[in-house]
């Protein structure tokens, strides 16, 4: 049987958002634009399996480069991307078009054709929003500035460095929103190791060690799997208000709080764990992750919603709400700062 959070997970689309038939018109690439994206992918690696932050960001600013003075359209840049899928080195393209839409002037970009690429949105501007609607593969918004939006299927490292919200609706590979700033939240499935920087949040299914390098919050609404936040790397706070696996809070040196128990708690626990019976005593504390969760549900079918939700919960709101609720009830806390 598919549980109820299941069926929300996988078939729920955002709204207005369903797929579309998409209409193209046959635009003729600028023939300089394919000359330069020519050379630009003869030159570019055919394993991007770099695993090298240095190098990745090397061939953003060669691709970044090589746009000097072109200002091309995105039909045309998708045109020009379609003409070209057969190419060997197609999959490091998304290098060049992640530089090529911050020289745009959408403020909402939508990828959707059939072509499988890495780095996509690297860097992206923060004044645009990629919307991701076909499979995209590893690295998806590195560095990225602005918001991405994943509502089809992507690879490993989706958000490494990036600095701005990321949600997913479909499917993301390990180590998802492994962020420096911001918010990831997932409302769709994402295998093992969802992290997601300063705060992550899980609304639908999440693989084992959510939340084991979050450097703040990981917070749990949906179904996550074994050894959440269960690490040294753990952050400052870890809230289970769904269902989790085994050894929940193994090694952690954050704070633990269990609004709901985890199939079975670490034997390794050093640090304040608060247990259903204890949050009990404690009812604003219950009340506040509710009221969270109420709002966090507006943005499951609208992804704007989403980012305006994500960008308002930074990191000192949630600390100077939670510590204040946790001091009230006689618990001192005070947040490790990273700086």
């Amino acid at each position: 049987m598919t549980s109820k959070l299941e069926q929300m997970a996988y078939k729920m689309q955002p709204a207005g958002h369903e797929e579309q038939p998409q209409k193209r018109k046959n635009t003729q690439p600028r023939s300089k634009l394919a000359e330069i994206f020519e050379k630009w992918l003869k030159e570019a690696p055919s394993n991007l399996d770099i695993g090298n932050f240095n190098t990745t960001q090397k061939l953003y600013k060669g691709a970044e480069a090589a746009l000097t003075g072109l200002k091309p359209s995105l039909e045309e840049l998708h045109g020009l991307l379609l003409g070209f899928a057969d190419h060997p080195h197609i999959q490091a393209a998304g290098f060049f078009l992640s530089a090529t839409y911050n020289t745009l002037t959408n403020k909402e970009i939508v990828y959707d054709l059939p072509i499988e690429l890495s780095f996509l949105g690297c860097n992206l501007s923060a004044s645009k929003i990629l919307v991701v609607k076909s499979q995209t593969g590893t690295y998806l918004g590195e560095k990225a500035q602005g918001p991405i939006v994943n509502l089809s299927e992507t690879g490993h490292f989706a958000g490494s460095h990036a600095e701005a919200p990321l949600i997913n609706y479909g499917v993301a590979g390990a180590s998802f929103g492994s962020m420096e700033k911001s918010v990831s939240i997932n409302y769709g499935k994402t295998l093992h190791d969802f992290n997601g920087g300063p705060v992550a949040i899980n609304l639908g299914i999440t693989g084992a060690g959510f939340g084991s390098h979050v450097t703040k919050f990981a917070i749990n609404y949906g179904v996550a799997g074994e050894e959440m936040a269960s690490s040294q790397d753990s952050g400052d706070m870890a809230i289970n208000c769904g269902k989790a696996g085994k050894d929940f809070g193994k090694e952690s040196p954050g704070i633990l709080i269990a609004i709901k128990a985890p199939r079975a708690y670490s034997d390794d626990i050093s640090n304040l764990l608060l247990k259903p019976e204890d949050c009990k005593k404690i009812p604003k504390l219950a009340r506040y992750f509710e009221k969270l969760r109420t709002k966090l549900e507006e943005g499951r079918n609208d992804y704007h919603k989403a980012i305006r939700i994500a960008k308002q919960l930074n990191v000192s709101k949630l600390e100077r709400e939670i510590g204040s609720i946790l001091k009230e009830a006689g618990y001192e806390w005070m947040a490790v700062d990273d700086d």
